[in-house]
Formats: C-alpha cells, structure tokens, sequence
C-alpha cells in the first residue's frame, strides 16, 4: 500500500480507493467511461488484476500496454457495447459517466447484469441537489459540463439495484467526508475568488452521489 493510498483512503472512506482495496488482487473489473491514467491508478493497487475498460474514444485511454482488454463505443451505445462482453466481473467502476450517457438507465441495467454474484458496483455521479450549486470552472453546478445530459435519480438507481439482488453497502447522497469538508470549508473563500474547483470545493457541497453495492444472488 502507497503513501498515496493511504493518505486517499483516510480522506474519502468511501471513495474508489478505499473500495479497491478491499478486492483480491486478481479481481476481474470493468472500468465503464475510463478517464485518462484510471488504469494505472487501478494497476497501483490491484497490479495482477483483469483490467477491462469502455470509453467512448481511445485519446481517453492513454494506457494500452498496461489495458487488458477495451471496447470503443459512442455514449450513445454503452448499453449495448456492455451487453456484448462475453464476462462477468468481481467489480464494475462507473465514475462520472452515467450522467453523460443518452441512455443512462439501459447502460446501469448492462452493468447489473454483468457483475458476478458476490461481486461489486461502484457509481458515482453528480448529486441531483447539484443543479443548484454556483457555478465554478472544473464543475461545481451540474449544468457547467455541456456534455452532461442527465440528472441522474439516485433512489432509481437503488431499487434497479435491490430488485436485482443487489445489497446496498454505501450509499452517499451527497458525499461531505470531514476531512475534505473541513479542507474544503477553509479553502472556500479562494474557489470563491478564482471561480474555480479547489481541493475539497465538491467535498464541502456535497457534489458527489456514491453508491456502492454488492450482488448477492443469481437473479431468478
């Protein structure tokens, strides 16, 4: 475990790193909407793991060598392009992506039915309280990004998930750890001053929704 990791995990208990580290080492994933440099993050933490990823061009996949495997597909056909991978996974990461897909409920019932039975699903997306947030440069209000086109229903994404024999392990409607709250409350007043996103600015709002779940049973 990294320095970096560490210090990652005490600071958001709940975020994608305290969540990897809990996986065997050799976990199948598949990282649904990779950002540039998530592979290696992944790779830092799970090196022998089955890294499969879905984005919708490869400038946002940087990482070949280190990609076990990757799909291309417009935002329009996630649902259909996850549909087609011949596997099941130990833990399915959709960070930021739902709220960019036409068809974010099709693309959330794909995912479901790809994760293994005790396997996980990490989601997070913009809380729906965001709409009324300022407006900030790196996105503090949800409409700051014209890419984004819907304002996901966190309590939708809740029951798609239980009555597909999914338990609830986190759910954070609107994601405030102390510590980056308090780091984000200090540095309010200069994200004020240069309009823009600072270190713990989301934290201290509230911006990210996180749901993690995992699945119980075969579905009947």
């Amino acid at each position: 475990m990294s320095f970096m990791s560490i210090i990652q995990c005490f600071l958001k208990p709940s975020g994608i790193t305290a969540h990897l580290m809990k996986l065997k080492d050799d976990s199948l994933i598949l990282d649904v909407g990779c950002a540039n440099g998530s592979c290696s993050k992944i790779k830092k933490i799970l090196p022998r793991c089955y890294y499969h990823c879905i984005d919708i061009n490869k400038q946002n996949i940087n990482e070949m060598k280190k990609i076990n495997d990757y799909m291309i597909s417009s935002s329009r056909d996630f649902s259909r392009a996850i549909s087609r991978i011949n596997r099941e996974f130990d833990c399915i990461i959709s960070k930021h992506n739902l709220e960019h897909c036409e068809d974010w409920k099709g693309t959330l019932n794909s995912m479901i039915k790809k994760v293994k039975v005790n396997g996980y699903i990490y989601l997070s997306f913009p809380s729906s309280q965001s709409t009324n947030y300022p407006s900030r440069k790196g996105t503090l209000n949800f409409y700051d990004d014209s890419t984004h086109n819907h304002i996901i229903d966190s309590h939708f994404v809740i029951d798609e998930l239980v009555n597909n024999s999914f338990e609830i392990m986190t759910y954070k409607k609107k994601y405030q750890p102390i510590g980056l709250y308090f780091i984000g409350f200090l540095v309010e007043p200069f994200s004020k001053l240069f309009n823009k996103v600072l270190i713990g600015t989301w934290e201290y709002y509230g911006f990210e929704t996180i749901i993690i779940a995992r699945k119980i049973k075969m579905n009947e």
